[in-house]
């Protein structure tokens, strides 16, 4: 069975503590071992830019290792979200990889002070 046929499968999602998540499959990684679950649909955030409302999705990232079972949930009559994303696709933040990198030698920088002033 090739999985990217589940992409968009209404699921309901039960993790190894007995917490239900529903939601459509909106990822699956091989290399992670995860699952991600789009649990709603496009929906208004609140904020009003230009006259036009940007869509408000919700995502829930699965260990595949902590899934205790998965259900498959019919079809509704909402519209699909993975064609509302084809045709509006989501539009990343950019990433600064000098701020990641400057905030991560920063708290190294940090911890290794800590750790020579309690040791010395």
């Amino acid at each position: 069975m090739n999985l990217d046929n589940v992409i968009g499968v209404n699921v309901k999602v039960t993790n190894v503590i007995n917490e239900s998540s529903v939601g459509r499959i909106y990822s699956w990684n091989t290399d992670s071992n995860t699952l991600t679950l789009l649990t709603n649909s496009p929906k208004s955030n609140g904020k009003q830019q230009q006259q036009q409302q940007e869509p408000f999705f919700s995502f829930k990232l699965f260990k595949i290792s902590f899934i205790q079972k998965i259900e498959v949930i019919p079809n509704q009559s909402q519209p699909s979200s993975q064609a509302y994303l084809k045709k509006e696709p989501l539009k990343p933040h950019h990433v600064y990889p000098e701020r990641i990198e400057n905030f991560i030698n920063g708290e190294i920088k940090k911890y290794r002070e800590q750790n020579s002033m309690a040791t010395a």
